[in-house]
């Protein structure tokens, strides 16, 4: 990723600039086009950073806005990051980069988190805790206004991630997908994140499960969003894909590995009891133990195949195994299968 350009804002009072000493906290706002609401946001992170008496700064990472968001955020005293690539990950992570605080903490720039709460954040932090994330959710003692998030959202999505992050991967947390949390900024940084997209906030809980960083969960409350000249960058079906396959990358160990193995030891077992049988052995269960057994190969394959995507680190190449290997690979095995 080549270097963001910064550009710096009207110093806010009790502001850290950037060339005072390292603030404790750096606020990071991604933005794309947000002239509605990020004057807010930042005008409410210094708030909240005056009267909790962190000392701090506030930094909006621009995507390329064309509705004047950059100088709005600029004279509400944030320090503006240009960020050539496009994705709400590519902000993140240059905004992240540009960063001096010792702790990060993200949120939306669409006005839908309190930044208030900020605090609750810190306190999490200075316990110790390398990452803390926001709840939005009941469950897990957050609240949602009404219309702040669509019903497909909270019922079904949001659940069924977390629910998965939890049982794959250990992480004790009930809202992955929740955009306000507070972090070192080191320990980003040496997670290696790779996501450029909407998956980017979900990629940092699964990294950070996998290197056993201390995590804790605020209770928060998510406000319906101030936007009124365009809807949420959020799109339900191709985010939720994203964020699928980047579980399936992950975690093959429980999404191809087991399931492949119990599929395979059931295709041998219905060949023993097609042998103890003999010819009396139906052509139903023949079929349906060939189906068992390709099927458990093919994912036990694949599994091994995704295994070969990482880098010397460790870690899954997401950009590849995801975007060009995870897709077609899935779909040339479900074809076979069928045939």
């Amino acid at each position: 990723m080549a270097s963001p350009s910064l550009s710096h804002g009207r110093a806010a009072p009790g502001a850290v600039v950037a060339d005072g000493p390292q603030p404790e906290l750096s606020v990071v706002l991604p933005c794309l086009d947000e002239a509605d609401t990020v004057a807010a946001c930042v005008e409410k992170a210094w708030r909240a950073l005056r009267e909790s008496g962190i000392d701090g700064e506030v930094i909006v990472a621009d995507n390329g806005s064309r509705d004047g968001s950059p100088e709005l955020a600029a004279a509400a005293g944030a320090r503006v990051v240009h960020v050539a690539e496009r994705g709400y990950g590519s902000a993140l992570a240059a905004g992240i980069a540009a960063a001096r605080g010792r702790w990060v903490l993200m949120g939306d720039a669409d006005d839908s988190y309190d930044f208030g709460e900020l605090p609750a954040f810190v306190a999490k932090l200075r316990e110790g805790f390398e990452l803390v994330q926001g709840c939005r959710l009941p469950s897990g003692g957050g609240t949602i206004l009404p219309g702040a998030m669509p019903p497909a959202h909270r019922w079904i999505g949001n659940p069924f991630f977390s629910l998965l992050a939890r049982r794959w991967f250990g992480a004790p947390v009930r809202d992955v997908y929740c955009g306000l949390r507070a972090f070192e900024r080191e320990l980003v940084l040496r997670l290696g994140q790779r996501c450029t997209g909407m998956e980017f906030a979900t990629e940092m809980i699964l990294l950070a499960s996998r290197a056993g960083v201390r995590m804790s969960e605020v209770a928060i409350t998510l406000h319906p969003d101030g936007r009124r000249a365009h809807p949420p960058h959020l799109r339900t079906l191709r985010d939720g894909w994203r964020t699928l396959r980047l579980f399936l990358a992950h975690g093959a160990r429980w999404s191809l590995r087991e399931p492949g193995r119990l599929l395979f030891l059931a295709g041998l077992a219905g060949y023993g009891a097609a042998l103890v049988r003999g010819s009396q052995a139906s052509l139903t269960l023949l079929v349906l133990a060939s189906g068992a057994l390709l099927s458990g190969h093919l994912a036990c394959a694949l599994e091994v195949i995704l295994g070969l995507r990482k880098d010397r680190a460790g870690r899954v190449d997401v950009r590849r195994s995801t975007a060009s290997d995870l897709e077609w690979k899935l779909a040339c095995s479900a074809l076979t299968i069928l045939a």
